[in-house]
């Protein structure tokens, strides 16, 4: 299928999660890594330590997004099929919970979205 022009809708989300002051997330000698699944944010200390920190609050609105527009297609948006196994194979960095390296087909899927970790993670 050829596309030359894409329609783009933008939502709003928005997490919000209360760190303990005790807990600086930048500070490596402190935090080993940090990652959110599930809205709840979980921070791996230097000592070995798990935090778990659920949402304050969430909120999605998809009923109607904030911004619409109309765009002409990139050549991203425009897959052919021999160009799905390329962007497949993109790698897109390690996961936050295991460090592995991870390729955009290997992280894990929800309806829509991929979560920010690989799928191996995301069975356990």
């Amino acid at each position: 299928m050829s596309v030359n022009k894409i329609v783009r809708a933008t939502y709003s989300n928005e997490d919000v999660f209360k760190v303990p002051s005790n807990v600086d997330l930048e500070n490596r000698e402190q935090v080993k890594k940090w990652w959110i699944r599930y809205n709840i944010l979980s921070i791996e200390l230097t000592n070995g330590n798990v935090l778990k920190i659920e949402s304050e609050g969430y909120e999605i609105n998809t009923k109607e997004p904030d911004i619409v527009e109309i765009e002409d297609a990139d050549d991203d948006e425009g897959f052919e099929e021999a160009d799905l196994d390329a962007y497949m194979e993109e790698d897109m960095g390690e996961c936050p919970k295991c460090d592995c390296p991870v390729k955009r087909k290997d992280l894990a899927w929800r309806i829509g979205y991929y979560l920010d970790i690989c799928a191996k993670c995301d069975c356990e």
